[in-house]
Formats: structure tokens, sequence, C-alpha cells
């Protein structure tokens, strides 16, 4: 036998490697994040307190994405009430109970992003969010524009958008003037930062600022913080600061006797500044 054929034997005797693992080597395209926060309290005081959300990303190498962010919160408090029962004789105290949703919010919102060249990107995105107790009954919303991420490596990144949007709104109350719709274009601004804090720890800080181009006073922006420190490969702690500010937020009707309103109610502007504090648990699959 030549050495030839020898080493053409020997190669062929080797172990070949199993497809499957090399499928393994090869890192997925996607990631997907669900997060969940859960607080109840019971006793002379009941409370529940549920948070979820779902943020999914799809690469198409390293210069395009697509993010899909979902979310849900809602908040009950459970109301003791004391009464006197005017038909019992002994006079007994009659305690009851009212079970009222507090807090109540929803948002779903896609974005996808194409890098053109030396960090100069292109993106167009759109979304949905109901926020009854801020008075917004419905939001649907478009946006699209230009971005530049100003420096990215393995400690940390920094990035900014601009572009413009079209946002339709429905309204929970009408405000004094009887308006409960509204439609307009805007204008966009994106700020996010991102570091790397530690091996298992990241930073992250975004705010976005709305503009309204019908009335430039009607300026929205929501600023979010958060930190997430890893605790397995899988499951992470994430503490996050969220501010939503509305420079004219809506109104809401209040019942009011007839006497002192014919129209039996009564607006107020609601607050100009929301802000939730949630630590949840992260599910990285």
């Amino acid at each position: 036998m030549t050495r030839t054929a020898a080493l053409l034997a020997a190669v062929a005797m080797m172990p070949s490697i199993p497809a499957a693992s090399a499928e393994e080597a090869a890192p997925k395209p996607w990631s997907d994040a669900a997060e969940v926060s859960i607080v109840t309290t019971s006793g002379n005081a009941e409370n529940t307190n549920l948070s979820i959300g779902n943020k999914f990303v799809y690469k198409w190498g390293e210069a395009t994405d697509l993010t899909i962010d979902a979310g849900a919160l809602r908040t009950e408090t459970t109301s003791f009430l004391y009464d006197v029962d005017p038909d019992d004789t002994s006079r007994a105290v009659v305690v009851g109970k009212t079970r009222t949703v507090t807090s109540e919010r929803f948002y779903a919102d896609g974005k996808y992003r194409r890098t053109i060249r030396d960090g100069f990107l292109w993106y167009v995105g759109a979304g949905w969010e109901r926020n009854e107790f801020a008075g917004i009954d419905r939001r649907f919303y478009g946006s699209g524009g230009l971005g530049y991420r100003i420096f990215k490596d393995e400690r940390h990144s920094l990035a900014f958008e601009l572009g413009a949007t079209y946002t339709d709104e429905t309204y929970t109350d009408a405000d004094p003037k009887g308006r409960s719709q509204a439609d307009y274009a805007g204008a966009r601004g994106f700020l996010g930062y991102e570091r790397k804090l530690s091996k298992t720890s990241r930073f992250s800080s975004q705010i976005e600022v709305l503009e309204s181009l019908d009335n430039t006073s009607d300026l929205r922006a929501n600023w979010l913080s958060s930190v997430t420190a890893s605790l397995t490969s899988r499951l992470a702690l994430k503490v996050s600061y969220n501010v939503l500010y509305d420079a004219e937020p809506a109104f809401r009707k209040v019942p009011v006797p007839v006497s002192s309103n014919p129209a039996g109610s009564a607006s107020y502007e609601l607050d100009e500044i929301d802000t939730i504090l949630s630590v949840s648990l992260v599910v990285n699959f």
C-alpha cells in the first residue's frame, strides 16, 4: 500500500463531526427576553401589582435587526368599607370589601433598523398604547428617520436617532373644549446609552422626546433606565425606573351634584409626570 492510499484510508476511518454539533456552535440570529414582576399584600391591606414584558430581537448579520417589544402593567387595590346596618337593632358594624383597579397600561411596538455605512442607519417603527389612567383610551403611532452610532465597543455604546412621527389617539374623556380624539404629525429624538458594569451586569439608559408639529407646546418624553444582573445563563434580575412626561396631559371627568353643575360632571387635568419603579425577574430564551 502506498503512502497516499494509507493516508486516504486513515481519513476515511476518522469519525465525522455530527451535523447537530455544527449547528449548536453557530450563534442563533434571534434573542428573546421575558420579564415578570409580582407584588402582593394581604391582611389589613390587600394589593396586587403585576408587570410583564417581552422583548424579541432578530438580526440579519451585523447591519439589520428587528425589535418587537410588548408589556402590561396592572395594579388592584382592595378597600375595606365599615358601616352600620340601619335595620340591625344591635347596631352591628358591617364590613365590606371593594376591589378597584388603580393602574393599568398596555403597549406594543416594533422597530426595523438597517445600517447604511460607518455607523449611520435608517429605521421605521410602529406601535400601540392604552393607558386609561393617563387619559389615553388608545394611541397608534408610526415613525421613521435616521440614526447614528456615536461609538460602540466592548464596554459601552451610545447612539441617537432623529425622525418624523404620526400619531392617532383617542382620549378616555373629552377635554373642556369637547375634543376626544386627535391625529397629528410630529418630530422624534432619541438617545440611548448602554454600559457593561461587570461580566454579569450592565446598565442601560434611554430617553425619547416627541414633539407635536400641530401644537409645539404639546411635548412628551419617555426616560427609562435599568440595571440588569445575571443570576444564571438564563435568569437575571432587573431593576428599572421609568419616567413618562406629558406637557399637556389629558382630562378626566368626575361626577358632581347637578345643583353645582348642570352637566352633572366636571373636568380636571391629569398630572404631567408618571413614574414606574419595578424589580423584575428576566428569563432569556
